[in-house]
């Protein structure tokens, strides 16, 4: 009896998301119908049915697989024997009823493995087992995952036996492992260093990190890097990535068209030393700058019943720009990265408000202050001012709208409202 090894998941929906190319693959579908709905995102296409009955023609099954629509880069994918064993697999319909599908679930990482030896499979595959057989699957994970149990055919965290009289499937679930705190909050150096700061946005689930650096060019100018994702070392007491530092046009008159994100101009790393300390250990153009940081308190009081403390953007028609609100109690500080009259990255900050109901308001600040990179910070250059104000008129915890309007400095004059939504990442 011919086995065939779907090692990925590109193939194996090319041949269940197609099955309709061929009856003899009726029972396949059916027993897979468990798997398909988890792996909807792969494809969003009805499989096409002109080769409904060339369930045994290679050339008419090629044809079949790369017409569904969304699926054309198949061609670039599977090669002639890929499609000649596609044909065979569906055109035996034993082989259809005994399939045994293992996927990988949640965002952790890790290996399934059988015994009698046929998969090993750190995403999705499938095979084709003798009716009765009885496979043995470990899953094994790597370090910085948890495997958290099996769902499907087995349950538990132990071994998984699946008796083959039928189409089986089964999912391991992998966790990544993560800090075990959650560092979401608005970062500084202290009065020595007071004007400039970092917000990090953390991902309990995943343990990924947004950062955003506000700090100050050259000409001593607000500006900002963002660090959008990283990885984490072993003991996940470092977390680490690239900068970025894009353009687009001006807050007043914003053009996602004109977003350049560009290439990575740095690297920046953030070794937490505690709940509450860190040292950030940035280089930006070749030039390395080292600063111990830690939470600033920005106020307290009891927690409202909306949390809003995220990473929030305009979605895709106001792309390149956000705010990243910190959170503590009823005190909200918000960090506006948003773009100058030319372009530049620069910054305002909310560093306090009031609230009325589900509306924070208060002053719209933009500083200037010493130049940061590479340089001894001068606090004492910090200027502050006032340039108009700012409301979060909250909808619900996960959407808002920004009421802004400046009286003072370069947009003077400027009122807009921008609709906001807690941005993934």
């Amino acid at each position: 009896m011919k086995r065939y090894l779907l090692s990925r998941c590109i193939l194996l929906l090319a041949l269940l998301s197609g099955t309709g190319i061929a009856t003899a693959a009726a029972d396949a579908v059916r027993g897979q119908s468990r798997y398909l709905p988890t792996c909807s995102r792969c494809h969003g296409a009805p499989p096409d049915h002109r080769a409904i009955n060339g369930a045994n023609n290679p050339d008419v099954i090629a044809y079949a697989i790369n017409s569904v629509s969304g699926m054309g880069f198949l061609a670039n994918l599977l090669t002639r024997q890929d499609v000649e064993d596609i044909a065979a697999y569906i055109g035996t319909p034993a082989l259809s009823q005994n399939v045994l599908t293992v996927g990988r679930l949640s965002v952790g990482e890790g290996l399934v493995t059988s015994q009698p030896r046929a998969i090993a499979c750190g995403g999705t595959c499938a095979w084709s087992y003798e009716p009765g057989a009885v496979i043995s699957l470990t899953a094994t994970a790597p370090r910085g995952s948890t495997f958290a149990g099996w769902t499907g055919a087995c349950s538990g965290r132990g071994e998984c036996l699946v008796t083959m009289t039928g189409a089986k499937t089964v999912f391991a679930r992998f966790e990544r492992n993560g800090p075990k705190l959650d560092y979401s909050d608005l970062w500084w150096g202290g009065e020595s260093e007071n004007g400039w700061g970092l917000a990090i946005v953390h991902r309990a689930g995943s343990g990924q990190q947004f950062h955003s650096l506000a700090v100050y060019d050259e000409l001593g100018r607000p500006t900002w890097y963002v660090m959008p994702g990283g990885r984490w070392n072993d003991d996940f007491t470092t977390f680490q990535g690239s900068l970025y530092q894009p353009r687009s046009a001006a807050l007043d008159r914003y053009d996602p068209a004109a977003f350049k994100v560009g290439d990575a101009v740095g690297e920046a790393r953030i070794r937490f030393v505690d709940a509450r300390n860190a040292e950030l250990d940035v280089s930006i153009g070749g030039i390395n700058t080292i600063k111990r940081v830690s939470r600033q308190p920005i106020g307290s009081g009891s927690l409202l019943p909306l949390n809003v403390g995220d990473l929030w953007w305009g979605g895709a028609e106001q792309n390149g720009w956000g705010l990243s609100i910190s959170q503590q109690g009823s005190a909200l500080f918000a960090l506006w990265y948003t773009y100058d009259t030319d372009g530049r990255p620069t910054w305002f900050v909310l560093p306090g408000g009031m609230w009325n109901g589900t509306r924070y308001s208060g002053t719209l600040i933009r500083t200037a202050s010493s130049a940061w990179v590479g340089r001894q910070y001068d606090p004492t250059k910090l200027a502050v001012s006032a340039v108009g104000t700012l409301t979060l008129d909250f909808e619900n915890a996960d959407k808002l709208r920004m009421i802004y309007g400046f009286d003072q400095g370069t947009f003077a004059g400027v009122q807009q409202t921008k609709p906001m939504l807690r941005q993934p990442f």
